[in-house]
Parts: structure tokens; C-alpha cells; sequence
């Protein structure tokens, strides 16, 4: 796997950043944001990223 810098979400958590089976571009939660109020954005989970860049295949 290749070494990707970390990527700094609108909500201020860190997250390291690769696709899915399905091409979708995903998040690993490095650290949690001050001010992030999501339950889901715990450390070492896993969200879908948001935005439509994110969303197609490469």
C-alpha cells in the first residue's frame, strides 16, 4: 500500500484516506476533530467520504 498524506475533513477529524471494493473513496479515522460532533467518527472506524469527487471510480 502506498503512503497517502492524511486528509483534514470540514469537521476537523483526520483521516487517512484509500478506496473500497466498490471504488468508493474511504476514510480511516486517525484523530478526532475538537469540534466534531458525529457519534460515527471514532478513531479507527471507517466512513464513506463525502463529496462528489469523491463518489467515481478513478
Amino acid at each position: 500500500m502506498s503512503e497517502t498524506p492524511a486528509t483534514v475533513m470540514a469537521c476537523g477529524c483526520e483521516v487517512e484516506t484509500y478506496r473500497d471494493f466498490l471504488q468508493r473513496v474511504v476514510g480511516r479515522l486517525l484523530t478526532k476533530g475538537a469540534a466534531c460532533e458525529k457519534p460515527e467518527h471514532a478513531v479507527g472506524s471507517v466512513v464513506i467520504m463525502p463529496g462528489r469527487a469523491n463518489a467515481r471510480p478513478e
